[in-house]
């Protein structure tokens, strides 16, 4: 199957995923009740850092909110055509808060430093300016397998597997996904032009940094327990992760990214 056809079918597979949570999500903003929200934390990341997975298990608590990244363009279009209006600030962070929050008051919402910085830019929109008790700076120190990543999704538009169809396409994608070294340069470079802006100018809005990598060495369990505990929320007994995490790398693709850390360490040569 072409490459473009997959990335068609990615994009579809997304924005279905995508309507399902605006039926979920404008549900329970219309039962929300007035002045419900007492705590208000935001996730901020990258791509490609286990965000959606992180975002997932806090949604299954049942008690940390609801954060998905209504700030998105992807998220933003599907609520606003479901509204039938455009996009006016007040009204939709309005109905972010309503739709987010769990019965307990915890408020929560993920978000994409470039989305971030693009509300910033062409809103004059300061998402930080929503009065967040707490910011959670989720990032990947390996960079390279980062920009890998990012690089696959990118040519699938498949960002997750929480979905039957989003496994199917890309379970098609796979066999004839190629990943140009050139390519993940280009986006390395641009991860790491995004930690430096977060460096730069978010850092001292951070209330907790985590990694990719700790989470994978400590469980998500820890880290759940960890934000719970740093959201003022009483210990509570896990069953386990809601579902096992499946990651999107395929066998070959660790090889590759060894291959590209050799290159830039000057102990092998560019890869293909």
């Amino acid at each position: 199957m072409a490459r473009m056809d997959i990335r068609v079918l990615g994009r579809k597979a997304t924005e279905d995923r995508v309507a399902s949570y605006v039926d979920a999500f404008l549900e329970r903003a219309a039962a929300c009740q007035p002045g419900a929200v007492r705590k208000r934390y935001l996730l901020l990341s990258t791509p490609r850092t286990g965000s959606n997975w992180l975002a997932h298990e806090l949604r299954s608590e049942g008690e940390m909110g609801y954060p998905y990244e209504w700030f998105s363009p992807v998220y933003l279009a599907a609520v606003l055509a479901r509204l039938g209006r455009p996009f006016d600030r007040r009204h939709y962070s309005d109905l972010v808060f309503a739709g987010s929050t769990t019965p307990n008051g915890v408020f929560g919402l993920k978000a994409q430093l470039d989305q971030v910085i693009r509300l910033r830019n062409e809103q004059q929109f300061d998402l930080l300016e929503l009065g967040f008790d707490t910011v959670i700076w989720l990032e990947r120190r390996d960079v390279v397998a980062q920009a890998y990543s990012y690089v696959r999704s990118l040519k699938t538009n498949v960002f997750s597997r929480y979905t039957e169809q989003e496994r199917r396409v890309e379970e098609l994608g796979n066999p004839h996904l190629v990943v140009e070294t050139s390519a993940v340069l280009n986006a390395a470079a641009q991860l790491t032009q995004w930690r430096e802006t977060f460096e730069q100018q978010f850092r001292s809005r951070t209330d907790l940094c985590l990694s990719y990598e700790d989470i994978m060495a400590e469980g998500m369990d820890s880290t759940v327990s960890q934000l719970r505990q740093l959201l003022g929320l009483a210990p509570a007994r896990r069953s386990s992760a809601t579902r096992d995490y499946e990651k999107q790398a395929r066998p070959e693709d660790a090889q590759r990214i060894a291959e590209i850390c050799a290159y830039l360490a000057g102990a092998g040569p560019l890869p293909v």
